[in-house]
């Protein structure tokens, strides 16, 4: 006597799948928008502000606000300061980005030309060719990795540079010498 356990699930045709959610478009919340709605107007203020200041220093001499006369003229000495300072600043990121981009292209240049790309195919010829060489030499790879010790006889010793001399092999077959 076996139970079927399993369940089946249906999921409406009609209700596609929501991938994100967003708590100032859902129900209640009433706090949470209030504080963005007004963090936004805000920001908008700050932004617009400031260009509706820059237009009445520019087109009006004074400006009166609540019986008090502020004179605007100092302003347009103002403005020339801060497109100065604006100039400035444009030139100066400007060189700073010229000056690195010339470094960073003479440092790649150099490294591209002095750092070997790795040859997927070279490497696993040259793993070739090591291998055949050490199975001919001390035997095949299933007995030397099991073998709990193995005196190596003089005629066996490896010289100072044999497998740097296959490997070389391989890099002249393959047409890559570095010097």
């Amino acid at each position: 006597m076996t139970e079927d356990t399993t369940q089946t699930t249906t999921v409406e045709q009609d209700d596609p799948p929501e991938l994100f959610s967003d708590a100032y478009f859902s129900r209640g919340h009433w706090l949470l928008k209030i504080r963005q709605t007004l963090v936004a107007l805000v920001g908008w203020a700050c932004a617009i502000l400031p260009l509706i200041m820059t237009y009445f220093i520019l087109t009006r001499p004074s400006l009166t606000f609540f019986g008090y006369t502020i004179s605007l003229t100092n302003g347009v000495f103002t403005v020339d300061y801060l497109a100065i300072l604006l100039l400035f600043c444009f030139a100066t990121a400007g060189v700073l980005t010229v000056t690195m981009t010339l470094i960073q292209n003479r440092k790649r240049q150099r490294i591209v030309q002095e750092w070997p790309t790795y040859d997927p195919l070279k490497s696993a010829r040259q793993h070739e060719v090591l291998e055949d060489f050490m199975t001919q030499r001390f035997g095949p790879p299933q007995w030397r990795e099991n073998v709990r010790s193995f005196v190596v006889t003089p005629d066996k010793n490896l010289e100072t540079d044999t497998l740097s001399d296959l490997t070389r092999e391989v890099r002249e077959e393959a047409g890559h010498v570095r010097r």
